[in-house]
């Protein structure tokens, strides 16, 4: 069920980074939450056909005459596969269809976010509450320190690692791989399991700040040897996510949120992936879509369906490869004079040379980045 209070702080939300007009429905088509507070509360007659017939989306034009609705577009809502409301996006369809898809998946993303937060409210014990307030509270640094004290942990530099795995297994024994192998040195190490099937821990860091980034990668490595071994021995998929590095217990949650954004983002054939490799990205990600909407609608428009994919493939694997012809030709299955072809023809068409101009790269980048976010 879609919880009313949620729905509105989304809506909330999205006005600080959005003017469109937006409505959240219910499952019995009644809109809950809207950017126009005079409709809440109306039956809004396509999210109740959205629902019951289920269907993905619905697209509603000025001439129709739906009971409670307006032209733009409606599209279901989804969390953990269940249909449990609607989205509707007002306006020319074909002015919101390029956002619509982006705007599901922000309120999709903040429902699951919020939801799995009020779900962890409601834990009891000492520990649950303490991880909690560590993850989700703005709560006062001093209480933070008390309750870490009292469960015998210290305000130590943590580094967090969030680990997935594809199937059911055995959350606890998972841990004792991890414990196991650092014995006592360990001690320090906040671990959770999440309902959800997942591990995640504070591992305490210890080693000098110098040389980090050139470093911090093996100690995470030896830290995991035993469970890498066991998994790798029994076949076990995962996927670990390390994030930043924070001094303070009240930053800790930062570190939690590059894991999660890193588990959701980022999709490499490697079983460990580590924030800092990904800044360039995440930074991106935290630009309102809208911001790129202005700078680059005219350029999306006009260029054909054929050159933005071919931009995207061939722009993305130079750009995940740090503009490395071989390694981009290997990863496009394509020969390097191939590959240089066709970026002249993309070259010739934005007239930039991201491979001799760090400006031009940069502008391509974030082209490549918003044209990656409309598909």
């Amino acid at each position: 069920m879609l919880d009313v209070e949620l729905a509105e702080k989304i809506i909330e939300k999205l006005t600080e980074c959005t003017d469109y007009n937006i409505n959240i429905m219910n499952e019995r088509g009644i809109i809950v939450a809207s950017t126009d507070k005079s409709r809440v509360g109306t039956f809004h007659e396509v999210a109740f056909e959205i629902i019951n017939k289920k269907l993905d989306f619905k697209e509603v034009e000025a001439e129709d005459t739906f009971l409670g609705t307006k032209a733009g577009i409606n599209m279901a809502l989804e969390y953990k596969r269940n249909v449990i409301g609607v989205l509707g996006l007002t306006g020319e369809i074909e002015k919101i269809r390029p956002v619509v898809i982006v705007i599901k998946k922000m309120v999709e993303t903040m429902l699951e976010y919020e939801t799995q937060k009020e779900d962890a409210l409601k834990r009891r014990t000492d520990k649950e509450h303490f991880i909690n307030c560590l993850l989700y509270e703005d709560i006062n640094k001093r209480e933070l320190h008390n309750m870490a004290q009292a469960l015998g942990y210290s305000e130590v530099t943590r580094v967090p690692i969030l680990i997935s795995f594809s199937d059911s297994v055995n959350l606890k024994e998972m841990s004792e791989k991890i414990k196991g192998g650092v014995g006592r040195s360990g001690r320090e190490d906040i671990f959770v399991t999440s309902r959800d099937g997942k591990i995640l821990i504070f591992k305490s860091y210890t080693e000098p700040i110098e040389g980090f980034f050139e470093n911090y990668k093996y100690v995470i490595g030896e830290y995991l040897g035993r469970f890498l071994r066991h998994v790798a021995e029994n076949e076990i998929d995962c996927k670990i996510c390390v994030g930043s590095l924070q001094a303070s217990m009240a930053h800790y949650k930062y570190g939690y949120q590059h894991c999660l954004w890193l588990e959701k983002s980022v999709s490499v054939p490697k079983r460990s992936i580590f924030f800092y490799d990904y800044l360039d990205e995440y930074l991106k990600h935290q630009l309102p879509f809208m911001e790129l909407h202005k700078v680059f609608d005219v350029f999306a428009e006009r260029y054909t369906d054929e050159f933005k994919k071919m931009y995207t493939e061939h722009i993305g694997a130079l750009y995940e490869n740090n503009y490395s012809m071989q390694e981009s030709s290997k990863r496009l299955y394509i020969h390097k004079n191939t590959l240089a072809f066709r970026l002249d023809k993309i070259k010739n068409q934005l007239g930039l040379n991201p491979m001799q101009n760090a400006r031009d790269r940069e502008l391509v980048n974030y082209f490549y980045y918003y044209l990656r976010q409309l598909s």
